[in-house]
Parts: C-alpha cells; structure tokens; sequence
C-alpha cells in the first residue's frame, strides 16, 4: 500500500509514486524504500533523496526488495521482461 507521509509518494494530493514494494534500514533514522516506477528512495530521518535515476512513469523499471548493510544499497526487480540489479554506495 501507499505510505502516508512520505516525501514524492505524492503529486498534486493523490498517491503518485506507485506501491512500496521493499523498505530496510540500518537505524531508525537511515533506511532504503524500493517500489514501482523505479521509485528507490534513501531517507536520513530527515529529508528523502531519490537515489539511481530520476523517477518518472515512462519507466518499465519496477522493484521489489531492498537491503541495506553499511553503505551499500541493493535492489532487485525487472525491466520489461529482463531482471535487474541494482547496487549502490552511499
């Protein structure tokens, strides 16, 4: 389901981003959400940073899981009909 309150998961008053599929953290105030539309976001407990590329609809890019360990992020899902991974480092 939509997550309430957090940032970009809106646009205009209606849910935008598309469903959370996968959410880790390290601590409380540190922690990854992945879903639909590419939508891959790192929160400090602050402010939320889109992390990858640029979120848009036009994307066949969807994920599913999250994990988190230090300062590396990996996430799963599909592009069309291929898989895809992806890792980062903060």
């Amino acid at each position: 389901s939509y997550l309430d309150g957090v940032e970009g998961n809106y646009y205009g008053g209606i849910p935008a981003r598309g469903f959370i599929r996968g959410v880790v953290g390290n601590e409380q105030n540190d922690f990854c959400i992945a879903g639909e539309f590419g939508s891959i976001q790192h929160h400090n407990g602050v402010s939320a940073v889109q992390i990858g590329v640029p979120f848009t609809f036009q994307t066949s890019t969807h994920y599913f899981e999250v994990d988190m360990k230090g300062d590396l992020i990996a996430v799963v899902g599909h592009k069309s009909t291929k898989a895809t991974i992806r890792i980062f480092r903060r």
